[in-house]
């Protein structure tokens, strides 16, 4: 586009006010859940304010804003898996906890009755 900075804002603002609750149900999909989509629709419109002058008007705004969106998307992917998160037992990865120690006392055992016995049997 090859619009002065004031006129590029206001198509922004516009094209993003049209186009937003779309973008927000587009994100909603990708994220599943409405506070991830609400962060991934401020990061897009983010990416798309610093990249409006690279805007060349090939496509539709609601197409620039989506394939953005879906690139915001994938990069919290990314990011997210390169976190490392422990999982698993707490006993077996934290340094807070001790181990827990076997109990000194005997272990009591039940005798078991041999298949086909009565229960009371010895």
């Amino acid at each position: 586009m090859s619009e002065s900075p004031d006129k590029q804002a206001v198509w922004l603002q516009r094209a993003f006010d049209e186009h937003r609750r779309e973008l927000h149900v587009h994100c909603y999909r990708l994220a599943g859940n409405v506070t991830d989509a609400d962060d991934l629709v401020q990061e897009t419109f983010l990416r798309a304010w610093r990249a409006r002058d690279r805007f060349e008007g090939r496509a539709s705004a609601r197409t620039w804003f989506y394939r953005i969106a879906t690139n915001v998307f994938l990069d919290s992917r990314k990011a997210a898996g390169h976190r490392t998160v422990q999982y698993g037992d707490p006993l077996e990865w934290s340094t807070e906890l001790v181990p827990i120690q076997t109990p000194c006392w005997p272990t009591i055992r039940r005798p078991v009755s041999p298949p086909g016995r009565p229960s009371s049997w010895p």
